[in-house]
């Protein structure tokens, strides 16, 4: 959270964006939108464009959509993520 002003943008090959905001681990709260009708996630961060990055209950980071609400899983794990965070 903390580097979040260099180390920004995401770079999975399809999905390409910079964050805007990343939640602290101890504010993440339980997302909550009424077309969402996965198991339980947590609201981790939201890039520019609005779309939402969310942590899944079993530990996988999502990557949803917010026109499409398409959902994608783009890492196994919290670590896993923020390691694909890219110096801006």
């Amino acid at each position: 959270v903390r580097d979040l002003g260099v180390r920004n943008r995401i770079d999975l090959g399809e999905i390409q964006t910079q964050l805007a905001c990343l939640i602290r681990p101890e504010d993440m709260r339980p997302f909550a939108a009424p077309w969402w009708t996965g198991k339980e996630a947590y609201l981790m961060a939201v890039d520019f464009d609005g779309n939402f990055i969310l942590r899944h209950s079993g530990g996988r980071v999502l990557y949803c959509d917010r026109t499409t609400k398409e959902v994608t899983e783009i890492a196994g794990s919290v670590a896993e993520f923020i390691a694909y965070l890219d110096w801006a």
